[in-house]
């Protein structure tokens, strides 16, 4: 799966705001813990929090609730927020080297925030 252009992100925010009433956001991202069987040799490692196997699938959508990025696979206690900074998505994001809209005024003010 691609990793959304500036274009790209600039439509899901319009979406956004004209779908959801929600401003300035290119995605909206969850997680879920997919029980599986143990993979031979895993010990504890696919062992979640929840107390069972599981694999972690998360994913941001835009706001007609199509995806625009997964991240597959992530195992152990983790939660969303570290499954996004450890996927190759989320260092991309967190470096400032992703093709975010520029910042923007949240429609009928002159407050400014990222899109």
């Amino acid at each position: 799966m691609a990793v959304p252009t500036l274009q790209e992100l600039m439509r899901i925010a319009d979406e956004f705001n004209d779908i959801c009433k929600i401003p300035n956001c290119t995605g909206s991202i969850d997680g879920k813990h997919c029980c599986i069987k143990c993979p031979p040799n895993a010990g504890s490692l696919f062992f979640n929090y929840k107390s069972f196997h599981s694999v972690n699938l998360l994913g941001v959508a835009d706001a007609n609730c199509c995806f625009t990025l997964i991240v597959v696979g992530a195992h152990e206690c983790e939660n969303n927020s570290s499954d996004f900074s450890k996927s190759s998505f989320g260092k991309v994001f967190s470096s400032g080297d992703l093709n975010v809209p520029p910042m923007s005024n949240i429609p009928g003010t002159s407050i400014s925030i990222p899109r």
